[in-house]
């Protein structure tokens, strides 16, 4: 119910804003004023209703406290089932929820659906539970209940625990099966012990629990594997036991991975003009713009790096290399002239080193007197048979060609003086002696 408080306390406050309304009769006050008394525990701790005022009025207990939005389950009948995202972000806030009640001393006792919902304005993205009706506080002077029998059951028999259907008396581990219970039914739609069409409340009772009591493997078939093994962990801790928070947090936070999902507390309800649709928007539209820009400079790097190389092989290509084909010969027309077993490149260093050494044809050497010689005619004849053999084209760099001339130039003189000398010589001998 909600109406506007300035109606009802109209003296206190001047403004004007919604509110949720709880009005409860002489027989129902007790249970009023437990949830009240809850609420003034919780007021400090995110994800509860504040309270606004709580009292008496006439024959009627009254709670006014802030508005949610509408209930899960009111979600759950609008779209059949939740996303697999959505309920991973429910079940991560639910769990966060009942550890800050449990904190405080508090059982819920009651967890379900019906009793989660939304907030509004700021608090529309975030979780928060209410109704704690039937919520008892479970530690007296930081000691913890001892377990009893209950000769009722506690709760609502559809998400209710196991140990709730035996007449157990309830503690932190039943509110986690109830959890358990509700997310899965708001992730099939259905329970396995929903609608059983049997009008009688006891024998009803009977078969939910009779189907209750199926492993967790076969309530959660077709979810992921987390949701049964929550379901296990639940069933598994003792009265005393104080549930493993974050074991159960890591457990969706996991499967949210795994599935490649963002925590980022957008629902299917979320309008998508709301400004965390809008500033999602903008991001993806940044990070879509980053991501082109990234790969468009990485394209130009790689064209950068081809161009690169290809000029380096042109480089390397056309740059001149005196050595590697220093020397370049004609086909051979005269091997007559040399031994036939005699290798090629034999045959082409006993040419190139003739010609290099010996040709007076290209250089013109002088002696001390300035006087040319002429060069031996058998020396000169034979070099011509072998340079017609054998014709190379000898290219080489500046620096060797220097070295060859100056070194061949020095061979060549030495041979030019020891056939002068043995020409004089024989112009000195008598001419009886020739006779001889």
């Amino acid at each position: 119910m909600s109406l506007n408080i300035g109606d009802l306390v109209s003296e206190s406050t001047t403004e004007k804003r919604e509110v949720a309304i709880k009005i409860a009769g002489i027989q129902q006050e007790s249970h009023l004023i437990k949830e009240a008394n809850v609420y003034e525990v919780m007021k400090s701790t995110f994800g509860y209703p504040k309270v606004e005022c709580h009292g008496f009025e006439k024959c009627y207990y009254y709670l006014v406290m802030e508005l949610l939005d509408i209930s899960l389950e009111k979600y759950l009948s609008k779209y059949k089932c939740l996303s697999l995202k959505t309920i991973l972000m429910l079940a991560d806030q639910m769990l966060t929820r009942i550890e800050a009640l449990h904190r405080k001393g508090y059982l819920h006792r009651d967890i379900k659906p019906e009793n989660m919902a939304m907030g509004l304005g700021n608090n529309s993205l975030f979780l928060h539970i209410y109704d704690f009706g039937l919520a008892k506080i479970f530690k007296h002077n930081n000691v913890h209940i001892g377990i009893t029998e209950v000769d009722h059951l506690v709760g609502t028999s559809r998400y209710s625990s196991l140990n709730a259907h035996k007449g157990i008396e309830l503690s932190r581990r039943d509110d986690l099966e109830s959890i358990a219970y509700s997310i899965i039914y708001l992730a099939k739609g259905k329970l396995p012990w929903q609608g059983l069409g049997i009008s009688d409340s006891d024998e009803k009772c009977r078969q939910v629990y009779k189907l209750k009591k199926q492993s967790p493997d076969k309530i959660c078939g077709g979810l992921p594997a987390p949701f049964a093994a929550f379901l296990k962990y639940c069933r598994g801790l003792a009265f005393h036991d104080k549930p493993d928070y974050s074991y159960c947090h890591k457990l969706f936070a996991g499967l949210l991975k795994e599935k490649g999902l963002k925590f980022d507390y957008v629902y299917e309800w979320t309008p998508f003009n709301s400004p965390i649709r809008l500033a999602q928007k903008e991001k993806a539209k940044k990070e879509l713009e980053m991501k082109k820009k990234a790969e468009k400079q990485k394209i130009e790097e790689q064209k950068k790096m081809l161009c690169g190389i290809q000029k380096k092989k042109n480089k390397r290509k056309n740059r001149k290399r005196p050595w590697k084909h220093a020397v370049q010969w004609r086909k051979p027309v005269q091997d007559h002239l040399l031994p036939p077993d005699l290798p090629i490149k034999q045959k082409r260093a006993i040419v190139l080193q003739a010609m290099q050494s010996s040709n007076f044809n290209n250089v013109a050497f002088m002696n001390s007197t300035s006087q040319k010689l002429p060069p031996p005619p058998v020396v000169n004849s034979l070099l011509h048979q072998l340079s017609m053999a054998y014709p190379p084209l000898p290219v080489y760099p500046p620096h060797a060609q220097t070295q060859l001339i100056n070194h061949h130039m020095a061979l060549l003189q030495q041979q030019h003086l020891a056939f002068v000398q043995l020409h004089q010589q024989q112009q000195k001998q008598p001419t009886g002696v020739q006779a001889q």
